[in-house]
């Protein structure tokens, strides 16, 4: 994929060696952790990779939460979790930057939301408030993020709140896509039991009730709660970003396969 300047070094999360193996040597490493197929093994996951850290010197990692993590949420398994990661890289002994990014846009491409949007032209991710304005992020965002982190002088030991720029509302978000999709999308708000069913169906049901109480912690915010601040983290890591809007554009929406179960 990346020819001849990237060099793979597979690695299993579980398997302390392999990650030892592939921190060996190196400059910098980024870790973003997947969605959990047992979440009873992230703590041990996480003690492998700042274990492997340690004892090969890592000069710096840049670590994302793979999600919200904010004290003013309720602490939720969700929330709390990320909390708990973001403190325990923190204060590993590792030099380390910890990113806390909001939902992904990437989420929208999924099979579960993109053949709502292209099929039956309703939009019901995620399952906010319609006039709730909520701060997204792009993957590619989060690179350039977690790029601009690798390197920045005073970065270590800090964490941020990053996004894509422009937050949108699910009306708004639905107009845009509206313009992509050549249809009228409308944002249709789920209950959240709905919602929860359906993410259980693709990731089991402990992710299912997870999310669904995560969700629920949003819905309590105040009505900018889901918004993102991102002058710290535009000041300390300079970077160039696309906004909410761009990424939508940017997206070959018609180009995915129909009627995607």
């Amino acid at each position: 994929m990346f020819g001849e300047q990237a060099e793979a070094a597979p690695a299993d999360l579980s398997n302390f060696g392999s990650l030892k193996l592939a921190f060996d040597g190196v400059d910098a490493a980024f870790v973003h952790l997947p969605i959990p197929t047992n979440p009873a093994d992230v703590p041990q996951q996480l003690e492998n990779i700042l274990r492997a850290a340690r004892e090969t010197n890592l000069p710096r990692m840049v670590f994302t939460t793979s999600g919200a993590t904010d004290e003013r949420l309720a602490q939720v398994p969700f929330v709390a979790g990320n909390l708990a990661v973001a403190s325990a890289v923190l204060s590993s002994g590792v030099p380390a930057v910890v990113l806390k990014p909001t939902v992904y846009l990437e989420n929208l491409l999924q099979p579960w939301a993109i053949a709502d949007i292209i099929e039956r032209g309703i939009l019901s991710y995620p399952p906010l408030e319609p006039s709730r304005q909520v701060s997204w992020t792009g993957l590619a965002d989060q690179a350039r993020f977690a790029v601009a982190a690798l390197t920045a002088d005073d970065a270590v030991g800090k964490s941020y709140f990053i996004a894509s720029p422009g937050p949108v509302t699910g009306v708004e978000l639905a107009a845009l896509l509206s313009a992509q999709v050549g249809r009228e999308v409308r944002y249709e708000l789920l209950t959240l039991e709905q919602f929860g069913t359906g993410i259980a169906h693709v990731f089991g049901e402990e992710v299912g009730s997870s999310m669904t109480a995560f969700y629920t912690a949003l819905n309590a915010l105040p009505p900018n709660g889901s918004v993102v601040d991102l002058t710290v983290a535009t000041t300390d890591l300079a970077v160039n970003l696309t906004s909410v809007s761009d990424w939508v554009s940017s997206q070959k929406w018609l180009d995915r396969p129909p009627s995607i179960q």
